[in-house]
């Protein structure tokens, strides 16, 4: 019951079955697989509705506080990132990949830039204001990196918002 509460994804008691324990990882390869699909589609600031442990469930939502609430510091990255959440970088790397299939800095950047996004659609600034509010330093690498995300221009984006 301890690795149940302290965030384990399952549990076998000895002496357990062979061919149970492979049936248990494949099933929690699977899952994982799923999430990383649905990540890599929805993102996290839409609201999910594929069912996941609560253990999960409750880092990505702590996950997704801390980022945004960093997202506007100078400076902000996996290592601030870490020390918020109180573990290493390197635990910080593994359940983000496993739950996201991305990077802790890819996970930033892309929560930034779909924050950007919103502020554009809702004409909350010109794209260098909105740029510097979610944390980018550099105004082209913003533009390239909002284009790859989207693969629109953020002044398309903003531009679609006057019409």
């Amino acid at each position: 019951m301890i690795g149940l509460e302290s965030g384990a994804d399952d549990y076998l008691t000895k002496p357990f079955n062979a061919r149970e324990l492979r049936v248990r990882v494949r099933n929690l390869i699977e899952q994982r697989r799923r999430l990383q699909e649905h990540f890599r589609r929805e993102g996290l600031l839409e609201p999910t509705p594929v069912a996941m442990p609560s253990t999960e469930k409750a880092f990505l939502e702590r996950l997704r506080e801390v980022t945004e609430a960093g997202i506007g510091q100078e400076g902000f990255g996996p290592r601030q990132l870490s020390e918020a959440l109180g573990m290493t970088r390197r635990t910080l790397q593994r359940k983000i990949r496993a739950l996201t299939g991305q990077s802790p800095s890819a996970f930033i950047r892309s929560v930034r830039l779909r924050r950007a996004r919103q502020l554009l659609e809702q004409r909350a600034g010109n794209v260098s204001e909105i740029c510097f509010q979610v944390g980018f330093e550099n105004l082209p690498y913003f533009t390239r990196c909002f284009k790859e995300e989207f693969g629109v221009l953020p002044s398309e984006v903003l531009r679609e918002q006057n019409l």
